[in-house]
């Protein structure tokens, strides 16, 4: 399926030395769900795992239906702009159901003396982590792989969090770049489900590498007072983004270049780091003198 371009403000490049940045910004209420000719693919995707491997998509604590019953009213609510799906057949527990009738995946976060926990994920799309491994974690014990989050960011988030408010709805993105077009990626480099693809070089990495950005957004349930947290995973191959972008080639490269080792590492980037940096070079000199 040839896929429209994204904006541009979804490729959060940023220019200078690395530094984990929070980057929210405020998002109108009627745009919060994304919904795009992907739908009914990815919704067919969403149902075969729940249906082949629903241990690895869905997990809850107890207790945690009524903020779920909280998410599904609200996603019912704002699913009247597009068209009607039905709710899926069976029982599910809410957030459940409300994770199969959007493209996004849905985190939900209560609130504790230690911080906001995972309580309660719909998560069929996930970036090299698996939901078993996280839930029942509060934020910074869940980020605690992710290299220097502690150090720069950690601190930041908590308190962002603590303020959000039923009445803002923010958002922000996240990107890497990625050998492995499935949506649904839980191992991480090296991992027991991953299959490195063919040798990537200069000459063939935009056909072979794919840019994944996160659009994520942040709201606090009034009811609940539970902050939800949801994903929406885009994925463009290379060339179709930077191909005919030179100044996107030439800020990816420039944001490529600053991350520190270990971050490079943690992207799973560090075994085709070089050949990506020749292909976006070469992409942005032939912008230049095309």
């Amino acid at each position: 399926m040839d896929l429209p371009p994204l904006p541009d403000s979804y490729w959060s490049f940023d220019e200078g030395p690395f530094r984990w940045r929070l980057g929210l910004r405020p998002l109108a209420h009627g745009d919060w769900i994304e919904i795009d000719d992907s739908y009914d693919e990815e919704l067919r995707l969403k149902a075969d795992l729940h249906r082949l491997r629903p241990q690895e998509v869905f997990a809850a604590l107890i207790a945690t239906e009524d903020a779920g019953e909280e998410v599904l009213r609200e996603i019912l609510t704002h699913l009247p702009r597009f068209s009607w799906r039905t709710l899926p057949a069976g029982r599910h527990h809410p957030l459940q159901t409300a994770g199969l009738l959007v493209q996004e995946d849905l985190l939900l976060l209560e609130p504790r003396p230690e911080g906001l926990v995972l309580v309660a994920a719909s998560v069929s799309f996930p970036s090299r982590w698996r939901l078993i491994d996280k839930l029942g974690l509060p934020l910074h014990a869940i980020h605690a792989p992710v290299p220097r989050y502690a150090q720069q960011i950690s601190d930041v988030v908590d308190a962002t969090l603590a303020r959000l408010t039923s009445d803002a709805l923010v958002w922000r993105t996240n990107w890497s770049v990625q050998d492995d077009p499935d949506l649904f990626q839980p191992a991480g480099q090296g991992g027991a489900t991953f299959t490195p693809r063919p040798h990537v070089d200069a000459a063939n990495a935009g056909e072979w590498l794919w840019l994944r950005v996160e659009r994520q957004t942040l709201r606090r349930l009034k009811r609940s007072n539970h902050v939800l947290f949801t994903i929406r995973t885009h994925q463009r191959r290379l060339d179709d983004v930077v191909g005919p972008r030179g100044d996107l080639a030439r800020r990816l490269a420039a944001a490529v270049r600053a991350l520190p080792h270990d971050v490079g590492l943690y992207k799973g980037m560090q075994r085709f780091q070089g050949s990506l940096l020749t292909y976006l070079d070469n992409q942005a000199q032939l912008d230049t003198h095309g």
